[in-house]
């Protein structure tokens, strides 16, 4: 990945998207300074300490998941993609229990396709979303080429495979893909969805700008002032004013994946504008964007999980959608 690109795509994709991204956090801004009976808020308002989630609805948006099985709905929702994902849930640990793992996450064993997910489901649509993506990567490591040695049956970069994860988690917020996860839910909170996956890409976006500006600076020169570099970050791509008092402080020392799962963020958010492009080219090959046809489950197959690591990402993302890796099918759809 090179160093130079990433973060000029990154700059630019924020300028194309800042007057979207204001917009949105001005109804969010209103929304929070109702709530808390002020007109000024912070950090402190948003529902996660890193303000990378939407804030609004999620517990209405509960609702669309109330009495519903999740991993059966799952499961339900691979099998009209033409994927049979009970052999992944019979191998996988699905429910929270003392002292397991908070975490969520998928493996392949030995590459041998004993793929397994570790989940901690409970009845929110969050959780839908976290199988369904979990269950995006286990899909994406059942389709390599049989034929490929051991050291290709793997994908050519973690962009590609948070590529299917993440437009798969994406169909737990839209109403079209909701009716068939769910069943028949009032169309009003199915409509607070499709307007809640607008804001978390937004939202998640400025996140990953944020990280990946700071890992780069933390790498760079770590002797800086790095609590005074990470709310200067915050407030540039997140727009939000830091507290008082947060001087000589660690802040940035909170976030797991700086210690423990270090520069990776960046692979979510081109994961997301490779997701949005191959939405864009699914819909030029089968004439939709529908995640539980058959057609798209062939299609993905053929063109994003067979070649494994037969070519570099950006050849592999040239051959989903014919060219590289751009912003503009994100851009065009949430913004």
């Amino acid at each position: 990945m090179d160093r130079g690109w990433l973060l000029e795509t990154f700059e630019t994709l924020a300028r194309e998207s800042d007057a979207a991204y204001a917009q949105m956090l001005k109804g969010i801004e209103a929304s929070q300074q109702k709530r808390f009976s002020t007109s000024k808020t912070g950090p402190w308002a948003w529902s996660d300490p890193f303000c990378q989630e939407d804030p609004l609805d999620s517990r209405e948006l509960d609702q669309l998941v109330d009495h519903v099985d999740i991993p059966a709905a799952c499961r339900s929702f691979y099998r009209q993609m033409g994927f049979d994902i009970q052999p992944i849930l019979d191998r996988s640990d699905m429910f929270e229990r003392n002292g397991k793992n908070q975490h969520a996450f998928c493996t392949n064993i030995d590459r041998k396709k004993d793929v397994r997910t570790l989940n901690n489901v409970k009845s929110s649509i969050k959780w839908l979303e976290t199988v369904l993506h979990e269950l995006g990567h286990a899909i994406y490591e059942l389709g390599f080429d049989d034929s490929l040695p051991w050291l290709l049956r793997e994908p050519p970069h973690m962009i590609t495979t948070e590529a299917m994860a993440l437009v798969a988690g994406r169909q737990a917020y839209r109403s079209a893909s909701l009716l068939d996860l769910v069943g028949g839910k009032p169309m009003e909170l199915m409509q607070k969805a499709d307007a809640s996956l607008q804001r978390r890409q937004l939202i998640f976006s400025r996140w990953v700008m944020v990280m990946s500006a700071f890992e780069s600076e933390l790498y760079r020169d770590p002797r800086q002032d790095l609590n005074r570099l990470w709310w200067q970050l915050i407030e540039k791509y997140q727009k939000i004013s830091p507290p008082p008092g947060r001087e000589k402080k660690a802040d940035w020392a909170a976030k797991y994946h700086i210690g423990l799962a270090p520069v990776y963020y960046f692979s979510y958010l081109l994961g997301e504008l490779f997701a949005s492009s191959i939405e864009e080219a699914l819909e030029r090959s089968c004439g939709h964007r529908r995640f539980n046809t058959s057609e798209t489950g062939r299609f993905l197959q053929e063109k994003l999980f067979a070649p494994g690591n037969r070519w570099s990402w950006g050849e592999l993302v040239r051959n989903v959608t014919g060219g590289p890796l751009t912003s503009g099918a994100w851009l065009k759809e949430f913004c």
